[in-house]
């Protein structure tokens, strides 16, 4: 079982991971991840650890496996909201909101 912290940087590497899909981030991109690691209680240091370790093609299973129950609903809320942040969702983005929800059930 991860620890507390653990989650919570699964959480963002899983936000980070819709962000990073253009292999790019955004102002407003790099706002909202920012302000989902401060509500986390997640330091910028292990913000930044967590930008370095997301592995585009990787498999975000293992990652949404550590996320706790009761931060479903909200990480699903956050990757559509950061999906939307830029005016429109991609098929890449619509597809791995999707995965997730799936991964959650």
């Amino acid at each position: 079982m991860p620890t507390p912290l653990e989650a919570r940087k699964a959480y963002l590497a899983v936000v980070a991971h819709l962000l990073l899909a253009d292999f790019q981030v955004t102002d407003e991109e790099h706002r909202l991840l920012s302000d989902v690691a401060t509500r986390l209680q997640v330091s910028r240091d292990d913000l930044q650890a967590v930008l370095r370790g997301v592995d585009i093609g990787g498999d975000i299973r293992p990652l949404v496996a550590q996320i706790p129950p009761e931060l479903h609903t909200k990480l699903v809320a956050d990757l559509e909201e950061a999906a939307l942040i830029d005016g429109e969702v991609a098929a890449r983005e619509q597809s791995m909101i999707n995965k997730v929800r799936a991964m959650l059930r």
